[in-house]
């Protein structure tokens, strides 16, 4: 039976030891790595891949043969076979399309010794932030998997079951492929939750991939595992990988003042945007869901860049903030919170603004 490991942050170590698991969507993934730049553990084609077309490409359903028709088919273009009595063209170029799995949420973990993997995790990221300082064996991931979908509960849903929230769940060793392509080649490419970029090989990740019923389920969950040692055994925490340099207190910084000024002109376009979903009586309510899940989806990006350049700020925001926004709802407060932390350190009324 093989070990696996985690590398987590040292301030996270007793959670997890504790069996408090978080687990965190695709998308945050994908977000990650676009809003901060990091590259380890964020990944931009996260459950997702991309067919691509750079050069002028005319698709014509008069001349175009079955096989053409095909290879277009497992790209999501249809063209019928009798379509060519209508001549009709198209023409591709500078462009990209997005191939998404379902929204999951996961949990990952190693499968390299812990040698190799503290020298992954812990010593080659270039950028002390993003560098983990503790690890954490996992002692049997097959059994993990099954005591956490027969015992877990949820933070966020306290009266309910994993099978209520979610239609299972999986543990897989990654598959590591390229996951764009051209758009006229005839390879597939994975849009799995199980396939990342062989860039990412050399992490040897595993996961447990956890698909909600919910397809806007919140971006992070907390499990809670009973008899958590069990299945985790620490092997190392507070390792000095140089999280008190200069250089960790400034990635990406920006004057506080400018990120709290932000905040508010973004708290007052998101609230003015959802009001004009309820301005008009005649609008069905199920169209102003669909309206208001536009705006969300619109403005996430732009709220998580935000939680991410305040958490940058110091250790004080770091400490305090989240790692990204809920939605919906919770994307307003969450933006709210960091406007009022932003606004006390400014002011010097608090060292600590209590969660």
């Amino acid at each position: 039976m093989s070990d696996f490991y985690k590398f987590l942050n040292s301030k996270h170590i007793d959670l997890l030891l504790n069996g408090s698991i978080q687990i965190s969507s695709l998308a945050y993934f994908r977000y990650l790595e676009d809003e901060s730049g990091n590259s380890l553990i964020g990944d931009k084609l996260e459950g997702q891949s991309e067919i691509y077309q750079s050069s002028p490409l005319v698709i014509d359903s008069q001349s175009m043969g079955d096989a053409d028709r095909r290879r277009l088919r497992t790209r999501g273009v249809y063209i019928s076979p009798t379509a060519g009595s209508s001549n009709g063209k198209v023409t591709l170029s500078d462009s990209t399309f997005v191939r998404r799995d379902a929204h999951s949420l996961i949990f990952s973990f190693t499968s390299a010794e812990v040698e190799s993997g503290t020298k992954i995790f812990c010593d080659d990221p270039p950028e002390p932030c993003f560098r983990y300082d503790a690890c954490v064996r996992i002692c049997d991931a097959a059994l993990l998997e099954h005591a956490i979908w027969e015992t877990a509960t949820i933070e966020e849903y306290p009266s309910a079951r994993l099978s209520d929230i979610f239609y299972s769940i999986r543990t897989g060793k990654i598959e590591y492929a390229d996951k764009r392509a051209d758009f006229m080649e005839s390879r597939e490419v994975s849009a799995s939750a199980f396939v990342k970029s062989v860039a990412y090989e050399r992490q040897s990740e595993h996961r447990v991939v956890f698909v909600p019923k919910n397809s806007r389920e919140r971006d992070r969950l907390h499990l809670r595992l009973p008899n958590a040692g069990e299945y985790f055994r620490e092997v190392f925490r507070d390792r000095d990988v140089g999280l008190g340099t200069a250089s960790c207190q400034t990635v990406r910084q920006r004057p506080l003042q400018e990120v709290y000024e932000e905040c508010i002109v973004f708290l007052a376009a998101y609230q003015e945007r959802r009001s004009q979903c309820y301005q008009l009586g005649t609008m069905p309510s199920v169209q102003a869901i669909e309206a208001e899940d536009r705006i969300d989806d619109e403005m996430y990006p732009t709220a998580f860049r935000l939680m991410w350049e305040a958490r940058m700020l110091g250790p004080r925001l770091y400490s305090e903030l989240p790692y990204m926004p809920g939605r919906a709802g919770p994307m307003l407060l969450d933006i709210e919170r960091i406007a009022e932390i932003a606004k006390r350190v400014l002011h010097g009324s608090s060292d600590r603004v209590g969660r």
